[in-house]
């Protein structure tokens, strides 16, 4: 085995498996939930592997996690490049609802060949010999037994923090439908002409509305419920500026952080006064008196600089 693809097996983000002339990648997650360094150095290995020779073909597989940003789409892009570099092909499976919306909108969905589940990506793209289909299906059958027996130990000894881990509930659900919104605004406004932008922005902007009413209808904590209000209207906010400068983009991003603290259960001094989603959505309303996309407080900033603002 390739000294290069034997390191992979460490792999806690980037999971590389090798199946025929095909390399399947499966990303445990988006690139902002792990060390820079770590996802640096196992990038580097699986471009390495794929590059090496030994494989034509990638499978990327997006089953691990619900949505990834800008950062791992261009990752998945390069890898997808590198097979058609190698004569071979690459796809895509397993990719979630609120994932191919974000695909949609960037204009991926029909750049991507994508398929519903990594066993149609390996029908369509992996060729095997007959040795390399026994010895995988010979480890599948005995490897399980011993992979099931870990898993019930696991759920034994964790008990219900496995289960709220494996099965999030829904306030976990709409933060990360909003980190989803979060990451395709950034890569639409990064890489959109102007034009392309106003009209992405107000789609966009009206499906963040209605995810923002639910939220506010909901029956969740106070302190998450004004978390995501207020995160929620932080990206409309951007997305309602022809040209959003910087400050509107760090707005968001601190929003963002401060979701995720309220959610891990940390202090978070600034819901200490808890502040009322009903007066968020008041000066909302206000807002749209403005049409999506209409020159607003940053349209006077060029449009470099607005774009570096996104980065």
């Amino acid at each position: 085995m390739d000294k290069t693809l034997a390191e992979t097996a460490d792999h806690s983000i980037l999971i590389a498996e090798a199946r025929g002339d095909t390399l399947i990648v499966t990303p445990r997650g988006d690139r902002a939930g792990f060390s820079e360094v770590d996802f640096s150095v196992e990038l580097k290995r699986v471009q390495a592997v794929l590059q090496g020779g030994q494989f034509d073909n990638v499978i990327i597989d997006l089953s691990q996690a619900n949505y990834f940003g800008s950062e791992m789409i261009g990752v998945i892009n390069g890898l997808l490049d590198q097979a058609r570099r190698n004569g071979g092909k690459g796809g895509v499976c397993d990719v979630s609802t609120d994932m191919m919306e974000g695909l949609k909108i960037m204009n991926l969905a029909d750049y991507w060949p994508i398929y519903n589940s990594r066993s149609h990506a390996a029908s369509d793209i992996v060729n095997e010999s007959v040795v390399q289909s026994a010895s995988r299906l010979a480890l599948r059958k005995y490897g399980g037994v011993l992979v099931a027996a870990a898993a019930l130990l696991l759920v034994a000894w964790a008990g219900s923090t496995v289960y709220g881990v494996l099965f999030p509930g829904p306030d976990q659900a709409y933060l990360s439908k909003l980190e989803s919104f979060h990451d395709t605004t950034v890569t639409s406004f990064r890489y959109n002409e102007r034009g392309a932008w106003q009209n992405e922005a107000r789609d966009l902007n009206q499906q963040i509305r209605e995810v923002q009413m639910e939220i506010q209808q909901s029956g969740m904590a106070d302190r998450r419920k004004a978390a995501l209000v207020g995160y929620a209207v932080k990206i409309r906010t951007i997305l309602q500026v022809r040209t959003p400068g910087r400050d509107l983009f760090d707005a968001a991003s601190n929003s963002r952080t401060l979701a995720r603290a309220v959610f891990a259960g940390r202090v978070v001094p600034e819901f200490d006064d808890l502040p009322d989603p009903a007066e968020d959505a008041t000066a909302d309303e206000a807002a749209e008196t403005d049409e999506p996309g209409e020159d607003g407080p940053a349209a006077s900033e060029s449009d470099d600089t607005a774009k570096a603002g996104a980065d």
